[in-house]
């Protein structure tokens, strides 16, 4: 059987150590209503951010700096690698 991937518009960003702040809204909501969070480590004596877990219905999703996060059109959120994204997705 053959299969082709079906094209759908996502909103996507790289995560980073301020995305916190400089994420978009729909990430900053997601933080605020818990269904995301900022991994840190204190690492001598100061807070790093090291990555960012995102609980969606099937699964917990870990992300790491760099990678990208996604917003599906049915409003599914889903990590993907840099490099598996930009094989994946073109700009819209």
């Amino acid at each position: 059987m053959n299969f082709i991937r079906r094209a759908m518009p996502v909103e996507a960003f790289v995560f980073t150590r301020d995305s916190e702040i400089t994420g978009p809204e729909w990430f900053g909501n997601l933080l605020n209503s818990e269904k995301a969070y900022i991994d840190r480590a204190i690492i001598d004596g100061q807070s790093k951010v090291y990555g960012c877990t995102i609980r969606a219905p099937a699964c917990t999703y870990k992300a790491k700096l760099g990678d990208y996060i996604i917003l599906d059109d049915t409003g599914n959120v889903c990590v993907c690698k840099k490099y598996r994204f930009k094989k994946e997705y073109e700009k819209g």
